[in-house]
């Protein structure tokens, strides 16, 4: 695992106050975690908002991060979790070139069947050939766990 300071963090997965929960919880450097969320569903944004008063949390999909990504600042650490394949290749790649214009640090936790495939087999839901993608654009896979059938990948933009 990273010994990583994961102190500004944006994620636009869909449970914003139980990752930043998790996130203050497990984080075991001293340091303040600066926390913005991003969900399309906004009785989970009220939620987040009634728990978390003095962080940033904002209603929007894939579409609004890509469009307003640069507005929110630069981060240490980008977050989706459980989100990306709900999402086509396409916008998957967007989201992550978006996240790589604004934080040091990607960690992708989803569907990790086609991670280095990217002719395998469709589940309904979009699964995505990351290994491609992240090389395409310009990101180093750091570390990678893969489940069956859900992993997560940390990446950094090659600098």
């Amino acid at each position: 695992s990273s010994d990583l300071d994961f102190g500004k963090t944006p994620d636009p997965a869909r449970s914003q106050s139980s990752n930043l929960a998790v996130t203050r919880e497990i984080t075991s450097t001293p340091c303040v975690i600066l926390y913005c969320g991003v969900d399309i569903n906004p009785k989970a944004i009220a939620f987040a908002k009634a728990r978390f008063p003095s962080d940033s949390f904002h209603t929007g999909d894939h579409r609004w991060f890509i469009k307003h990504g640069k507005t929110l600042g630069s981060f240490d650490l980008f977050v989706a979790s459980h989100v990306l394949y709900y999402i086509d290749e396409k916008h998957t790649r967007s989201v992550l070139d978006s996240a790589r214009e604004v934080a040091d640090y990607i960690l992708v936790a989803d569907r990790m069947q086609r991670f280095s495939d990217d002719s395998g087999e469709r589940t309904g839901l979009f699964t995505h050939p990351y290994a491609n993608i992240c090389k395409d654009l310009g990101l180093a896979i750091l570390e990678m766990a893969q489940g069956d059938p859900f992993g997560y990948f940390l990446a950094r933009a090659d600098r």
